[in-house]
């Protein structure tokens, strides 16, 4: 019921792997369950993915309202794909901020070779020109309402190539400006339906009343703004 920083409980933190089929952060395979929710995953190298590496029939990720920023290292050798989805395993990403991982232009955030891949209501926003999705002989895509730097292989009519404007990006803060952000009140909970709160145990899909709902009171990524509410602003409820 208490934390050390609001909203900074669970973090996982400047791992490092040069294993050429190696993982910073994680790896799962041979039929492997990783359900990480709620955490801030920062800081991670690694020669094969950078953070995440999912393979082999029946490997599974579930990655939900959790930050994956900052991860890569430009001045090392053989920087791969932060999150890399292979060989028949399977990844579900929801309500999480991908953001500000050194990642190579033309190259992807994630990497879904031959695998099931699903993402909803995120933001995939890297600095560099990088794509947010590769594909490559997919088993299974589902995605929607993403907030993305570069579509790359996404052609959901409700993800957008958009800022959206974090507080402070430069200083890893990563929750919402809830003035101006696109990510504010834009989606619904078609595809995901959760009673999980954000990592500032804030509810997700409060309706905002200073913003119109694009497609429902949803706010996109990690953080569920509640920015320009006067009453509960200050946590006093």
């Amino acid at each position: 019921n208490s934390c050390w920083t609001k909203g900074r409980c669970n973090q996982f933190i400047e791992n490092n792997s040069v294993n050429i089929n190696g993982s910073g952060a994680f790896r799962v395979e041979s039929g492997g369950q990783l359900d990480i929710k709620r955490s801030h995953i920062e800081g991670h190298y690694a020669f094969g993915s950078a953070v995440f590496n999912i393979s082999n029939n029946g490997s599974n990720l579930n990655l939900e309202s959790s930050y994956v920023t900052g991860n890569g290292d430009d001045t090392k050798p053989g920087n791969g794909y932060p999150i890399g989805i292979y060989s028949g395993s399977s990844a579900r990403i929801a309500y999480s901020t991908i953001a500000d991982n050194y990642v190579l232009n033309n190259s992807a955030t994630i990497v879904n070779n031959s695998s099931h891949l699903a993402i909803y209501s995120s933001i995939i926003h890297e600095q560099s020109n990088t794509m947010a999705l590769v594909n490559s002989n997919v088993l299974s895509s589902e995605i929607d309402c993403l907030i993305v730097n570069n579509r790359g292989y996404i052609n959901d009519p409700r993800t957008i190539e958009a800022d959206p404007e974090f507080v402070d990006r430069a200083n890893n803060n990563y929750h919402l400006n809830a003035a101006i952000s696109p990510a504010v009140d834009y989606c619904d909970n078609s595809y995901v339906q959760t009673s999980l709160q954000d990592t500032d145990r804030e509810d997700r899909g409060w309706d905002d009343y200073t913003v119109n709902n694009l497609y429902g009171p949803y706010d996109v990524g990690a953080d569920e703004s509640y920015g320009n509410d006067v009453i509960f602003e200050d946590e006093f409820e």
